[in-house]
C-alpha cells in the first residue's frame, strides 16, 4: 500500500532523506530514529504534504499529492495542531465534512470516536484549554474519521498518560488488520509491543528494516543470561567462573545491584552451562534469566555508526 523508491528530500542544503526504499503492506510498521533523522519528513512525504527531491512515492497505487489519495490516509502530525480557540465539537465536524461529506452517518462516527477516545464530556471546550494529551487524542480522532485505509501517526502517544497509551495501542491493533498504519514513534519499548515491523533512520538514512524481535536478535545481549543473587554471594567469585566458561563472551555488573550478565559468544547459549555450575557450585542464586536481545542496543549501535550482527 505504501512504496518508496530511492526517496531523498533536501531543504536547501540540508538533506533530510537520502535514497529510502522501503514497501508497506498492511500492518503496523514503526519508524524509529533519533531527533532529526529525518522520520516526520518521512511522513510528511507519504501524506503529501511534501513532495521528494528525487525517487517515488506510491500510497495506494497513486501519486499521495492526489487529492483521492489523500483522502484514503488518515494522518496524525507532530504536535497534533489543531486551530485555536475552535471547539472539539467544531474541530471534528470540520474533519468530517473533509472526509464524509454530506454523509448522514457523520455524526455517528464523531460520536463513536469521541466516546472511544474519552472526548465525550469534553466537546464543547476549545482547543487552546486542552492538555497536551487530549489535544493528541483530538487530533488522533480527526484522522481516524472516514475510516481511511492507510493511516500516518506521528508520535501517537505522545503526552498521554500510560493509561490512555494502553487505549491507544488497543485502538491501533483493533483498526490494523484491514489497514496499513505507519507509526513514527521515540519509545522502543512502544515499537517493540505495537509494531509488526520497525524501520530505522539515522540521519536521512534508512539503516534497518525487519520485525522488532529479529532487530533484537542482533543485539549484544541475545542468549545472555542474568543472574540474581543473594546478599551472601561473593559476585566476583561468581564472574571470574562464569567469565572462564568457553560459552561466555563475557560478564557485566550492575553497580548497587545484585545482578551479573552473562554475554554469549557468538552461536552460543551459555544458559544451560551456567545453571549447572551454579548447582555444582551451590551459589546463593535467586534467579536465572535467559534474554532474547534488547531492541535497545541494536538501535544505540546502529544510529551511533556502530556495528550489529
Amino acid at each position: 500500500m505504501i512504496l518508496l523508491e530511492h526517496v531523498s528530500k533536501q531543504y536547501g542544503l540540508i538533506t533530510a532523506l537520502s535514497e529510502v526504499s522501503a514497501q508497506i503492506d498492511g500492518g503496523i510498521v514503526g519508524l524509529l530514529g533519533p531527533n532529526g533523522a529525518g522520520k516526520s519528513t518521512a511522513l510528511k512525504l507519504v501524506t503529501g504534504y511534501l513532495g521528494p527531491s528525487s525517487g517515488r512515492i506510491r500510497v495506494l497505487g497513486h501519486d499521495p499529492r492526489q487529492t483521492s489519495t489523500r483522502i484514503a490516509i488518515g494522518y496524525l502530525p507532530e504536535g497534533a495542531p489543531l486551530p485555536p480557540e475552535a471547539t472539539i465539537r467544531e474541530v471534528l465536524d470540520f474533519a468530517a465534512q473533509a472526509r464524509l461529506g454530506p454523509r448522514s452517518d457523520r455524526c455517528a462516527a464523531i460520536a463513536q470516536l469521541s466516546e472511544r477516545l474519552d472526548l465525550g464530556p469534553l466537546r464543547d471546550r476549545s482547543t487552546d484549554t486542552l492538555s497536551k494529551g487530549q489535544r493528541r487524542r483530538v487530533a488522533l480522532a480527526a484522522a481516524l474519521l472516514g475510516d481511511p485505509p492507510v493511516l500516518i501517526l506521528d508520535e501517537p502517544t505522545d503526552g498521554l498518560d500510560p493509561n490512555q497509551r494502553d487505549e491507544v495501542h488497543a485502538l491501533i491493533r483493533h483498526l490494523a488488520p484491514t489497514r496499513t498504519v505507519l507509526v513514527s514513534t521515540h519509545i522502543l519499548d512502544e515499537a517493540e509491543r505495537l509494531c509488526d515491523r520497525a524501520l530505522i533512520l539515522a540521519q536521512g538514512r534508512l539503516l534497518a528494516d525487519d520485525t522488532p524481535t529479529a532487530l533484537a536478535r542482533r543485539s549484544r545481549h541475545h542468549n545472555a543470561v542474568r543472574i540474581e543473587f543473594g546478599p551472601t554471594a561473593d559476585s566476583r567469585s561468581i564472574a571470574a567462573r562464569l567469565s572462564a566458561l568457553p560459552s561466555v563472551l563475557q560478564v557485566e555488573a550492575a553497580p548497587g545491584h545484585r545482578r551479573l550478565t552473562a554475554l554469549a559468544r557468538p552461536g552460543q547459549r551459555p544458559f544451560a552451562d551456567i545453571a549447572s555450575l551454579a548447582a555444582t557450585e551451590c551459589w546463593a542464586i535467586e534467579g536465572l534469566h535467559l534474554e532474547t536481545g534488547r531492541l535497545e542496543d541494536v538501535f544505540r549501535a546502529l544510529t551511533s555508526g556502530e556495528a550489529v550482527a
